[in-house]
């Protein structure tokens, strides 16, 4: 809290060069493994002070992408107080990126802390090839520790109907689907859950079709059934938002 109250007393600009010399360090500490385990605490947990601070709201937006970066990683550190650590400096950054959570219930996400897929990676474009090399990793293992927070991330994006939206949410699509027989209830929901956030909602109905005919595949595993019909459920509440829309695709469809 001693460099947070430095920090804000310099006055707020966009040259405000101690302010840019501080997150520097810190964020070439907090991403240096080599660097002692108290140090790199140390430094997170200062950032995570920084993030939090409402009077650093609009200096620390720039610096959100690397913090996001080292806490994604640090959910795979081998040392429990980097995770720790990594754990709240990311509620911080989502927070920060997306409002105080509205709702209760975190898997009943609010429109107001949700944010357009196309907007979000405008804002932090190195995002987007991060968290799809984080998601092609996390693929080839059972219990991957950066896929709950990458999830997480997505769940909190929706599509609209720009082209340049679609090309960047449809590649995290694939994905997504993959996880749905994930060995984990949470993650199955998730990936569900993502999946009905990033899909665009003229695609619903041919969304819905397709799983129920993969649910009629009797060597799916127990897993992958479950992850199916949460993807049904999820698709089926999106579109209760847009009845007049789904019934007339599912009309075209010849489906009732």
């Amino acid at each position: 809290f001693m460099v947070q109250a430095i920090l804000s007393t310099e006055p707020i600009t966009a040259s405000s060069k101690l302010f840019e010399k501080c997150m520097s360090a810190l964020l070439d500490i907090c991403g240096n493994n080599s660097l002692p385990f108290e140090q790199r605490v140390l430094g997170l947990n200062i950032l995570r002070a920084l993030f939090r601070h409402n009077q650093l709201g609009e200096v620390v937006m720039p610096h959100c992408a690397h913090g996001l970066k080292i806490a994604i990683r640090g959910f795979s550190s081998s040392a429990w107080g980097i995770r720790n650590s990594s754990t709240l400096l990311f509620s911080a950054l989502i927070m920060r990126i997306f409002g105080v959570q509205r709702l209760r219930d975190m898997e009943l996400i609010s429109i107001k802390n949700k944010m357009q897929g196309q907007i979000f990676f405008v804002r932090f474009p190195d995002l987007f090839k991060f968290l799809l090399e984080q998601l092609e990793v996390a693929s080839h293992e059972v219990y991957h520790p950066s896929l709950y927070p990458i999830l997480l991330v997505l769940n909190r994006l929706y599509s609209n109907k720009e082209t340049l939206d679609r090309v960047h949410l449809d590649a995290f699509l694939p994905y997504m689907e993959f996880f749905l027989s994930n060995p984990s209830h949470k993650i199955r929901n998730l990936a569900a859950q993502a999946t009905a956030s990033l899909i665009e909602i003229n695609k619903l109905p041919h969304a819905v079709v397709s799983t129920i005919v993969s649910l009629t595949d009797a060597t799916i595993s127990n897993n992958y059934c479950h992850g199916l019909l949460q993807k049904v459920s999820r698709h089926t509440l999106l579109g209760h938002k847009s009845t007049n829309l789904l019934e007339g695709k599912f009309n075209k469809m010849n489906i009732k």
